[in-house]
This record gives C-alpha cells, structure tokens and sequence, in this order.
C-alpha cells in the first residue's frame, strides 16, 4: 500500500470494499440459514416428540427440559404448557406451573462488586477518594482525603 499511486490506490481500495460487501452478504445469509435450520430442528424434534407418545390421550404434558433443543440455541429451553400437536388443555394448577420455572436453569446469581473508588458530591463539585472498607458501613466524612492521580 505504501508504493501505490493515487489511482492505484482507489482501485485497491474498491477492491477491498467489494470483498468487504461480499463477506457481509455471506455472513448474513449463512445467519438466516443457521436460524431456519434451528428452528427446523426445534420443530422436528418436537414432532418426533408427539409421535413418540402415540395414542396416550390425556398423557400430561412434558416438563424435563429438552436436551436437544437446549444444544441447538442458545436460549434456555422452552417450557411447553401444552402440545402444539394435539391441543390438550393444561390441567395442573398455577402452583404446578410456576415449580417448572424453579429449577437450577431459572436462577441467576448475584455478587456484590466493591468499589475502587468513593465520589462524593459537594457543594464545590464532585470530589473522589478511596473507597471505604467493605465490612464498615459508617457515614461518609465531610471532606474527603486527598486524592492522586494514578
């Protein structure tokens, strides 16, 4: 790139462009296909499913998760409240359901970060210092230490 010429380098650089446009095109159809195919699969194995538990009428419906569905996305799997296939009616009870949804997949985790550093707003502006301890939770002085720059 350093040796080329002004036209030389209009040219090398509608060529790049051109590459760029046809890798973002590729990646975009190979997105749609990847999502179709995804749910394709979410739907064959649920089918597959249905066909698998033949002439039960009455059979409850399924509450383990999908080990194959969960593989295929990236999203936790879907909780079927009913079959899609054979429209029976939900019978278990509001308590029932929402026990589906306290399982280890439906937990999220929290931890307390400490901060680094304390700002404290004054009349004059905001001030920063030191964060305090993490064990004391007394009040904030007044004025606060002085503080360097690192």
């Amino acid at each position: 790139v350093d040796g080329l010429k002004g036209e030389q380098l209009k040219a090398k650089a509608k060529e790049l462009h051109e590459i760029i446009l046809r890798l973002e095109g590729d990646k975009y159809d190979l997105e749609q296909r990847f999502t179709r195919q995804s749910y394709d699969m979410q739907e064959l194995a649920e089918r597959a499913r249905q066909m698998n538990k033949g002439d039960k009428r009455g059979a409850k419906v399924q509450n383990a998760p999908d080990p194959l569905a969960a593989k295929i996305s990236g999203l936790p799997p879907k909780v079927s409240m009913y079959s899609e296939y054979e429209r029976v009616k939900d019978h278990r009870s509001f308590g029932d359901r929402k026990d589906v949804f306290a399982g280890p997949l439906f937990q999220e985790r929290y931890e307390r970060i400490e901060p680094k550093q304390h700002i404290l707003m004054t009349e004059d502006g905001f001030q920063v210092g030191d964060a305090p301890p993490a064990e004391s939770h007394a009040p904030i002085a007044e004025e606060p230490a002085a503080v360097t720059a690192e």
